[in-house]
């Protein structure tokens, strides 16, 4: 189950993560160097799905957000595609994507 209290204890659980502990790790070989850059990669995406669930306030498939246990088709009808900005945070940005190979822009910004 998930709501925001969760999902921002989350988030916060990530950023000390990468910035406190992953920041400063001493490597002393190659193979540790490849641990230490995995283990960030995948709390990265850790903290992304967990932001992501949290901008997304409904419920929808296997996406259930206890404070959100409806679905919301008129807040979330399109797709959320998601960039890092100049400080290095993700971002949301609502847009379509089309699956049609005759169409030269397949992602449409809402």
């Amino acid at each position: 189950m998930r709501d925001a209290e969760l999902l921002e204890e989350s988030t916060s659980e990530c950023s000390w993560l990468r910035n406190q502990q992953l920041h400063d790790v001493t490597v002393s070989n190659s193979d540790e160097l490849q641990r230490v850059l995995e283990t960030d990669n995948l709390v990265f995406t850790a903290d992304l799905m967990a932001k992501a669930a949290l901008h997304r306030t409904e419920s929808r498939g296997s996406h259930y957000r206890e404070d959100f246990p409806d679905r919301s088709s008129k807040d979330w009808d399109h797709n959320v595609f998601w960039s890092m900005d100049d400080s290095g945070e993700a971002q949301p940005t609502a847009g379509r994507y089309r699956q049609d190979p005759n169409e030269s822009t397949q992602v449409l910004r809402a």
